[in-house]
């Protein structure tokens, strides 16, 4: 039976969250993985200003939602790998369409239409990818149209200590680099182990912004995970993830 995305009735909601057409092969089991697995999304939602909530994307082809930027230690990944199990959720091939804006109102984020403007200005929003530590993220190299992937990834570090980035160029061959800005002291250190590139600097609580620099131009993507061990020695957590919307203005 056919769960479609925005319809349907095998999964007995009226609002699956499914990109693609996906087969059960249990239908009470996959109505039960919804029935778990939307109030849990619904739930990451809350917010008190428009700059808590980022945009999630799921990892298998099932509809991004909004969440507080700050909850990515109560991340769903593992319940949305179940789901897409009991559900036959296709793992790939699926074309997302950015949720865009989001606004928090009434304590809960929700689409927010157009850019707010300023007066007599021109403005649009650009998504950066916010890294979470310890957890690989898909960079893109250069800025594609078609699934309006982000260019730029931002850290957020909330204590002292001494951060490890590691960069998997894949297939990408050549002098391809990182970028780190923000970086007060002298340059990372770099170890170069075949396409593996790693970085160690010591960091400061503040945002550090991440940019691949490929060697040629097809090289589109590399991934990218971060690791900090605070002064202490202790590793830290990451409270941060998803897609956040920041808004350019010009005259």
């Amino acid at each position: 039976m056919l769960l479609l995305a925005g319809g349907g009735t095998a999964c007995a909601r009226p609002e699956p969250p499914f990109l693609l057409s996906s087969q059960a092969r249990d239908v009470e089991a996959c109505s039960q993985a919804v029935s778990a697995y939307l109030p849990a999304r619904d739930a990451l939602g809350f917010c008190e200003h428009d700059s808590d909530c980022v945009e999630i994307v799921p990892e298998a082809c099932l509809s991004s939602y909004y969440a507080n930027v700050a909850t990515a230690e109560r991340s769903l990944a593992s319940l949305e790998q179940s789901l897409s199990a009991q559900c036959g959720v296709p793992a790939s091939d699926c074309v997302r369409t950015p949720l865009g804006w989001p606004r928090c109102h009434e304590g809960h984020c929700r689409r927010g239409g157009r850019v707010p403007r300023l007066r007599g200005m021109s403005c649009w929003a650009e998504r950066w990818q916010l890294v979470t530590l310890d957890r690989p993220h898909l960079l893109h190299a250069w800025h594609s149209p078609p699934d309006l992937a982000p260019e730029n990834a931002r850290l957020t570090v909330e204590a002292p200590g001494h951060l490890t980035v590691r960069v998997d160029w894949g297939d990408c061959t050549g002098d391809n680099e990182l970028q780190v800005y923000e970086l007060h002291q002298r340059p990372p250190e770099r170890q170069r182990l075949g396409n593996l590139e790693v970085l160690r600097f010591p960091v400061s609580p503040g945002d550090y912004t991440f940019r691949l620099e490929p060697a040629a131009m097809s090289c589109e993507r590399a991934t990218l995970t971060a690791h900090l061990d605070r002064a202490d020695g202790t590793p830290a957590a990451g409270r941060f993830h998803g897609l956040a919307y920041e808004r350019l203005c010009e005259d």
